[in-house]
């Protein structure tokens, strides 16, 4: 159905940050909230460790699907799109994650 991973960001440039890696959804499954809870999912794992989630979306499809959910299109050279993990904070009730 759909697939999804993390690494920490290779470029020595971005502190603390993790790169959202291979994430795909079988495409008869998108539009049914898949990739919304793969992506939700990824953020949570990556706050373990890590400040900033970055992404290369590849197509210009992946990058809308991107900026909808909240990442913010970025003019460099190995990376699309950037969100700050902290930023969620503010959009997330109840959380349980200490601040």
């Amino acid at each position: 159905m759909g697939v999804g991973g993390l690494n920490e960001e290779p470029d020595p440039t971005l502190k603390r940050a993790a790169r959202i890696r291979r994430m795909y959804i079988m495409q008869e499954r998108r539009g049914q909230g898949l990739g919304r809870a793969l992506l939700e999912e990824l953020r949570e794992i990556a706050r373990f460790g890590f400040d900033i989630l970055t992404v290369n979306a590849g197509t210009p499809a992946a990058a809308r699907f991107f900026e909808h959910l909240g990442l913010q299109p970025v003019d460099h050279s190995s990376i699309t799109h950037l969100q700050t993990l902290d930023s969620l904070d503010a959009t997330r009730p109840n959380s349980d994650l200490p601040t």
